[in-house]
């Protein structure tokens, strides 16, 4: 029986509700619990945890990313030099391009931003000789490191920062603990 001929059948019943009054009511419908919302002129509708997630679960990608810095050239070649973007300069803010991902970085003067002290974007590497050689490369270049290489179990990683402040992980999924393989895509 479809949502909407059990709540029609429950709008029918004048134990539930009187004419032009508004109830809301949980009941359980295909062994999912939902909430109705009906008035007595209307047809009820009836929400289920299921029916709010599919519609947000329509197909989308992630977009872009967009990060204020004081030094936008720098944080853009920090990310074209480590990360393999692509760069480009557009009036006061620059766009970065890897394929299917964009980074926009916005010039916000002399203005440093107060980033919370967790807050990090992770980049994922195919394997931790992959992180253990970037870690090095930057270490080399002098990029602020916040850790060494770790051994986590979600996977290797080490925690730096670009210029403009903004936190990166970069890790490897490839030798997670057995627990873990099982939560990535």
């Amino acid at each position: 029986m479809s949502n909407a001929v059990v709540c029609r059948k429950a709008l029918e019943s004048p134990r539930l509700h009187r004419r032009g009054q508004r109830a809301i009511s949980r009941m359980r419908v295909g062994g999912r619990w939902g909430v109705r919302h009906h008035e007595a002129s209307r047809i009820s509708r009836f929400v289920t945890s299921r029916s709010l997630m599919s519609h947000t679960l329509f197909p989308m990608k992630l977009n872009h990313l967009s990060f204020p810095s004081s030094d936008p050239a720098s944080t853009a070649t920090f990310f074209e030099t480590y990360l393999g973007f692509t760069t480009s300069p557009v009036s006061g803010h620059w766009i970065l391009k890897r394929p299917g991902f964009d980074v926009v970085i916005e010039d916000v003067d002399a203005d440093t931003p107060h980033w919370p002290s967790s807050f990090h974007v992770g980049f994922e590497l195919p394997s931790r000789a992959d992180v253990e050689s970037l870690h090095a490369r930057m270490l080399a270049d002098g990029v602020t490191m916040e850790t060494d290489v770790i051994d986590h179990a979600r996977g290797s990683r080490f925690f730096c920062r670009a210029p403009g402040g903004v936190m990166f992980e970069l890790n490897t999924r490839a030798d997670a603990a057995p627990e873990y393989l099982s939560t990535f895509d």
